[in-house]
């Protein structure tokens, strides 16, 4: 019998628009590192300065989104044998249904989620210890007073996302 899987993959739609952003931005920034500012020359010279710095940036975004919607990388695979889930840096990878008590789907600033509740937690503690670990440092960092992720804003958990992916 052939086994069932259900796959996520990534968004490419997202893709798609981050990368045409992106490369908007790198347009407007080398048009404007070619207009001369009635401004302090100082602050001019930092103004095409950040601009300069603002090509390679936001081409390199292009450049990583179109990269990743190539890739088409499997986020969440479920199937007969458990959960993999390989949606960011800091994910559990394989988690066998034997390992898994309850699952069920929560929602955190519009977006939905496949919450788990792990049996042995032990087993994964050092990713888990990991995951909190980087979460305490970012309240600490950012001076956020939170009882949980759930209470982040949507800008406090990209700025944690951007943290998370600096740490790994």
């Amino acid at each position: 019998m052939e086994e069932k899987e259900f796959i996520i993959y990534q968004n490419k739609k997202g893709n798609i628009v981050y990368s045409i952003l992106s490369f908007i931005l790198v347009i407007i920034a080398l048009l404007s590192l070619f207009v001369h500012f009635d401004i302090n020359i100082i602050l001019e010279i930092i103004m095409k300065i950040i601009l300069f710095f603002g090509v390679f940036f936001f081409g390199y975004a292009g450049i990583y989104f179109i990269r990743r919607m190539k890739k088409n990388k499997e986020m969440l695979i479920i199937n007969s044998k458990g959960i993999t889930d390989n949606s960011s840096a800091i994910s559990l990878g394989f988690i066998p249904w034997e390992e898994i008590e309850d699952a069920y789907i929560g929602s955190s600033v519009g977006n939905e989620f496949i919450e788990l509740k792990i049996k042995n937690e032990e087993k994964y503690s050092d990713t888990l210890i990991k995951i909190k670990k980087m979460i305490e440092e970012f309240y600490l960092d950012n001076n956020t007073k939170k009882g949980s992720t759930q209470d982040l804003t949507e800008e406090e958990l990209d700025q944690l996302a951007e943290y998370a992916a600096q740490e790994t």
